[in-house]
């Protein structure tokens, strides 16, 4: 299902939106996945779906102030970050992210305008339009990522 914005419209092609999917993998069943996205409709859209293939979903939160303060007071086990927010970019949490070792990837149709930021190095960007299967597997991928392994073996000893 391609997902797309484009200034004040956005084009979604909602395809078989409301099938029953599968889960993909059960180990991943309950991961917290925050989701910040400034685009109402692909951000309810994105947290539809990945609920319904059992992730847990922190959010929308459609601006980097609204995350931050989210996260002062919750933890995540992975992330989805749009590059450009109501607010400014999303580099402040992309730093929280890094600091605490949480897996995250941008999920974006604007790209910075100057060399990669610091922050944002190594980490997978997928390119709007896109899949909500692109998405997913952005999403195993960070799951098999070496980052992965240390947040979720500190993860487990809090449970």
């Amino acid at each position: 299902m391609p997902l797309c914005a484009a200034g004040d419209h956005v084009s979604l092609d909602i395809g078989n939106l409301w099938g029953s999917p599968v889960m993909r993998d059960p180990w991943l069943n309950g991961l917290r996945v925050l989701v910040v996205e400034d685009e109402a409709v692909i951000s309810l859209v994105v947290s539809e779906e990945l609920f319904s293939y059992g992730y847990e979903v922190a959010g929308p939160f459609g601006r980097c102030a609204e995350a931050l303060a989210w996260l002062r007071q919750n933890n995540a086990d992975l992330a989805i970050l749009d590059y450009q927010l109501k607010d400014g970019s999303c580099l402040p949490i992309a730093r929280e992210l890094n600091q605490r070792g949480i897996p995250f990837m941008v999920f974006s149709a604007s790209f910075p305008t100057h060399k990669e930021p610091p922050e944002l190095a190594g980490v997978p960007w997928i390119g709007k339009p896109a899949s909500i299967e692109a998405l997913l597997d952005g999403l195993d991928g960070l799951t098999a990522s070496p980052a992965a392994a240390v947040h979720f073996s500190a993860r487990a000893l809090t449970l």
